[in-house]
């Protein structure tokens, strides 16, 4: 029987309040934990997650 299966992936892009450098590096590693938490929580799939003091990206994959 034949299927559709669909993988999107989402480049996601958050910053600070007012851009101000609030992410320092002895918080970046949990911070990173908990958004990746955050994604399998919701079933999917955190692909990667970089940022610096005032932003942060994340790619996700999600299945439909």
């Amino acid at each position: 029987m034949p299927s559709i299966h669909a993988n999107l992936h989402f480049h996601l892009a958050f910053n600070t309040k007012n851009r101000e450098p609030l992410i320092s590096d002895t918080i970046e590693k949990d911070l990173y934990g908990y958004l990746g938490g955050i994604v399998t929580n919701q079933d999917g799939v955190c692909v990667a997650i970089s940022g610096i003091a005032d932003h942060l990206h994340l790619l996700v994959g999600l299945t439909a």
